[in-house]
């Protein structure tokens, strides 16, 4: 069974590493993280891009959609198992 992590993101850079290395570190190896940047300002992007996994998608947006927004595209681009 593989899971999908979801994240939407805007202006989180302070926590970024912190919170994808705690998912990074989880004994379940079978994940897809979804990171959707939702048009940020400050440096989560880079943040995002400077991390290495290949589980990780990084998705920025070109347009802020908000959280519920940003949160659907990233559901939207999961695999779908089935």
């Amino acid at each position: 069974m593989k899971v999908s992590v979801v994240i939407p993101v805007y202006n989180k850079a302070p926590w970024l590493k912190e919170s994808l290395d705690s998912v990074f570190a989880q004994t379940f190896r079978d994940l897809e993280i979804i990171v959707v940047d939702d048009r940020s300002t400050d440096d989560s992007l880079s943040v995002l891009r400077g991390m290495q996994d290949p589980r990780l998608k990084i998705v920025p947006l070109e347009t802020n959609l908000g959280p519920a927004g940003a949160a659907q595209r990233a559901i939207d681009l999961a695999t779908e198992i089935g």
